[in-house]
């Protein structure tokens, strides 16, 4: 079964603000689209804004955020995406504990099961085939065997989904801000 990605929301959830918002919107970074982004990758900080260290995944916007354990533990099982690198201050200076890289997701596979599932579409005439609205969020599992971390295309591309061994791996592991949910209680 797929999990969909949430960041945990307890009481350690990390809160960032984006320090280079100028930088990121001169690059034409979009972090839901599939191109890659290292040629033109700007230097980009994030200022913590909590009281305790950064999670080992958190969201700064769009722009998801992981740890280098987090990295390493995806990488491994061979997600397609790449992994660029963030500034993180904390308190006021670099923090140095651990590194973090902004994790652009390049898969997104068309696997919204529209027999199950309920949903609404664009109206517009050349969206007419993209989700507008998700009442019920079933996946279609034939369509995402061997992908272990991808968005769902057409739509709903803010949604980051997970392979169960992935999910099994960053659990196993520890890590921390990240929750797993099946997709009928996402929302």
């Amino acid at each position: 079964m797929t999990k969909i990605l949430q960041t945990g929301w307890d009481k350690q959830h990390t809160k960032a603000e984006n320090l280079s918002m100028n930088e990121l919107d001169d690059a034409d970074i979009w972090p839901m689209d599939t191109a890659h982004f290292a040629d033109r990758w700007p230097s980009v900080s994030l200022k913590i804004t909590t009281k305790h260290s950064p999670n080992d995944y958190f969201q700064v916007g769009s722009i998801d955020v992981v740890s280098d354990q987090v990295k390493a533990i995806m990488e491994q099982i061979g997600v397609e995406a790449e992994f660029l690198p963030v500034r993180v201050v904390y308190r006021g200076k670099a923090f140095s504990e651990r590194s973090f890289f902004f994790c652009h997701i390049l898969d997104q596979v068309d696997c919204f099961d529209h027999q199950r599932g309920q949903c609404t579409f664009h109206d517009s005439p050349e969206f007419k085939d993209h989700i507008d609205e998700i009442q019920k969020l079933v996946i279609d599992e034939d369509k995402v065997a061997g992908h272990h971390l991808f968005r769902i295309a057409k739509g709903a591309e803010y949604i980051v989904c997970l392979s169960d061994e992935l999910a099994a791996r960053l659990s196993e592991s520890e890590v921390t801000g990240m929750r797993f949910v099946e997709p009928e209680e996402w929302k």
